[in-house]
């Protein structure tokens, strides 16, 4: 197993140096090159594509999910994405938060980050776990944020009106956990001043049971780490700060001020680039962290091989990659690696 596993990682360490991925079809006209902006895992055609140095033309998030993951149903929201991805994985894990002029905005290391982190929302459900709401604005990261006994944490926000106040996901209207502050997030670390509305909306037993599934945590020393995936902390500690009903809640965005009196450090804001993308036919402006580049070379490839490998070996789906490398005998050989590897993984 070790033998195959290094010949992947070796081929792999080859083919993103010295390949080039092209698409072309009828939804996403877009002509992707590595050059020096080696952002290709050869998973999919649209690896890290706000990263990369020529792309262009218009995309279709239908068209480039699926490279990813698989398309279902779900009632009031219609198609949403699931993607292939490890058992225990969840949004805003593998990456790390950085403090731009934007905001806290979030740099994740899946090949789909880019696309489903910032735009639209998550939302976990009973049936397929975190799922995708497509959207088109782009965000830095939508989601609500959290602190106390010396951690911080963050959850996914879902779309507008909706929240999990009742053990699930429900509409609720404008007035709801998401649109909840307390006063005191981010100034004070006396507990006894919790607003007490914080009993109906985030310590009720329904809401408690689903609480650990929905929230990341991380010690407020790893915050400024360039990847929270392997130290945020389990379900079952999740579980034990809500018990102990020690956490300030906000649904409003993190700035940077509460930010460092939370963490106790001094936090640098990072310049950010932009690259227009447009969807469909809307044009938005998608913010890089710059110097990001490094986190994600040094991350990715991580990520791929404990968590996206994973997913895809876990559905018995192969590399979609193989497509994308057409005519590149290196790519194909190292996906061709990659899919027996997975095979013996899902019957052993």
């Amino acid at each position: 197993m070790s033998r195959f596993k290094n010949a992947v990682l070796t081929l792999t360490m080859f083919f993103v140096s010295f390949t080039s991925v092209y698409a072309n079809d009828n939804d996403a006209r877009l002509s992707i090159g590595v050059v020096t902006d080696d952002f290709n895992q050869g998973v999919g055609n649209y690896d890290y594509l706000p990263y990369r140095s020529n792309a262009g033309g218009s995309i279709a998030f239908r068209t480039v999910l699926s490279d990813y993951g698989e398309w279902v149903t779900v009632s009031r929201f219609g198609q949403v994405w699931r993607p292939y991805a490890s058992a225990d994985w969840r949004p805003f894990t593998n990456g790390h938060w950085v403090t731009t002029q934007s905001g806290q905005t979030w740099q994740g290391y899946e090949p789909w980050s880019w696309a489903a982190d910032h735009y639209g929302n998550w939302i976990y459900t009973p049936n397929y776990g975190w799922v995708w709401v497509s959207g088109t604005t782009y965000s830095p990261g939508r989601v609500a944020w959290s602190y106390g006994q010396d951690s911080i944490g963050w959850t996914p926000a879902p779309p507008y009106g909706y929240d999990y106040s009742q053990g699930y996901l429900g509409y609720r209207g404008g007035n709801n956990q998401f649109s909840f502050n307390d006063n005191a997030f981010g100034v004070n670390f006396n507990f006894s001043r919790q607003d007490n509305r914080y009993q109906p909306l985030f310590y009720n037993s329904a809401y408690m049971g689903v609480a650990p599934n929905l929230w990341v945590f991380v010690g407020r020393d790893r915050f400024l780490t360039d990847n929270y995936g392997g130290s945020y902390f389990s379900p079952v500690r999740v579980r034990d700060l809500f018990n102990r009903r020690s956490l300030f809640i906000s649904g409003r965005p993190l700035s940077r001020d509460h930010l460092q009196r939370i963490i106790g450090r001094q936090v640098q804001v990072v310049p950010v680039r932009f690259r227009d993308i447009t969807i469909g036919k809307q044009r938005t402006r998608y913010a890089i962290p710059v110097g990001e580049e490094d986190h994600l070379r040094r991350n990715s490839r991580l990520v791929i091989d404990r968590v996206v490998a994973p997913g895809f070996a876990k559905r018995n789906k192969t590399f979609v990659g193989k497509n994308a490398g057409a005519g590149n005998k290196g790519i194909e050989k190292t996906i061709h690696i990659e899919n027996r590897i997975k095979a013996r993984r899902s019957t052993s």
